[in-house]
């Protein structure tokens, strides 16, 4: 198919990413699980899609999987990351900061809530929708990646609104507990901006 490269990366491997994700967490308090890999896998491999995942099922650790993976094999270099509340905001850069064993990864993040501006100089910018709703479309031309978690969570019109402006955005995807119903408006205004669903983790398989 043409154009297929632009929807699919071709150069990402299921064998050598588990490798690496095992190898990343060397030593660490922190072992990924076998889903968590994959699901990580599936994001990176079809860029643009949604994820839904039960309750502790570990949604940040997967999401810091792939920003690692971004930033160390030059994917992107800025990654966008929006979140529901201010609460989420800290726990999500105290988290990346834990995964990132032995930092190995050069993390600079922004924590973006009250209406700050986003600064040129982080590689990881993460936010609450209702404060990066009202920015300028200028503001997210430079992100590469674009994660939403809990989308279930934000009304589907401010995540079109915020995806709709990150023009240069390669990596579109969300991350959720509870994906609104089949066939309803807001599970499709989702998907035409993330993408189709590509992982299920539900409760009764945890």
């Amino acid at each position: 198919m043409n154009g297929i490269k632009r929807l699919i990366d071709p150069n990402i491997n299921a064998e050598t990413f588990e490798e690496w994700a095992l190898e990343f967490f060397k030593d660490s308090k922190f072992v990924p699980r076998d889903y968590q890999i994959e699901t990580a896998f599936n994001i990176l491999k079809f860029r643009r899609c949604l994820a839904e995942l039960a309750t502790s099922a570990g949604k940040t650790l997967i999401s810091f999987l792939t920003v690692a993976y971004m930033l160390e094999k030059e994917k992107a270099e800025k990654i966008l990351f929006i979140v529901p509340n201010v609460s989420l905001v800290v726990q999500a850069h105290e988290d990346f900061h834990e995964y990132n064993n032995k930092n190995r990864i050069k993390l600079k993040i922004q924590q973006i809530y009250a209406g700050q501006k986003i600064k040129s100089d982080r590689n990881v910018v993460i936010g609450t929708y209702q404060s990066l709703v009202k920015k300028p479309k200028r503001d997210f031309q430079q992100f590469d990646a674009v994660i939403v978690d809990e989308t279930h969570k934000a009304k589907s019109n401010s995540i079109k609104t915020i995806l709709q402006k990150c023009t240069s955005a390669q990596y579109k995807y969300g991350l959720s507990g509870t994906i609104p119903k089949d066939g309803t408006l807001d599970k499709l205004t989702l998907m035409s901006q993330t993408g189709p669903v590509i992982s299920e983790v539900k409760a009764a398989f945890l």
